[in-house]
């Protein structure tokens, strides 16, 4: 996949944005494969390390999971990435039933119970923040903030 750089819909979001893309994806299963392939491939391109990509990819997996869970099968999602060269921006952003969110947990939860991928994205990445309203939809944004390009040289 080649990467296009759309600036007029990611300056909307993320003023001073370097590099961006957005794209739109049914919520089903082999979506999410394709989704996390290009959110892979962006970061990469952005210069993060290996393992960076990984946490990133894992937390925005853990987002699209949740998407197509409570998702409405026939409406799509989007999903924006923006890089300002320090940080990664992803934002993830449904129309499905939505739900009444709990707080994001900053400890783990008990095995079994909900919330896990909450307190999983937050582990991973530097900021989470989400927006939900029942029978709305709900709107995550995720941020990463790069450790440095030394893996690049």
């Amino acid at each position: 996949m080649r990467l296009r750089t759309d600036l007029s819909t990611a300056t909307r979001y993320y003023p001073g944005v370097s590099a961006s893309f957005a794209r739109s994806y049914q919520p089903q299963a082999q979506s999410l494969r394709a989704a996390r392939k290009d959110v892979a491939q962006f970061s990469a391109h952005c210069g993060f390390a290996p393992r960076e990509v990984d946490d990133i990819v894992l937390a925005v997996g853990e987002a699209l999971s949740n998407v197509v869970e409570r998702a409405d099968s026939s409406a799509f999602f989007l999903v924006r990435c923006a890089f300002d060269g320090k940080k990664l921006a992803v934002r993830v952003e449904d129309h499905g039933r939505g739900f009444n969110p709990p707080r994001i947990p900053v400890d783990e939860p008990a095995v079994g119970s909900r919330g896990f991928g909450l307190y999983l994205m937050n582990r991973l990445m530097d900021r989470v923040d989400l927006q939900t309203k029942p029978g709305v939809g709900a709107v995550l944004e995720l941020e990463k903030r790069t450790t440095g390009l030394d893996h690049l040289t």
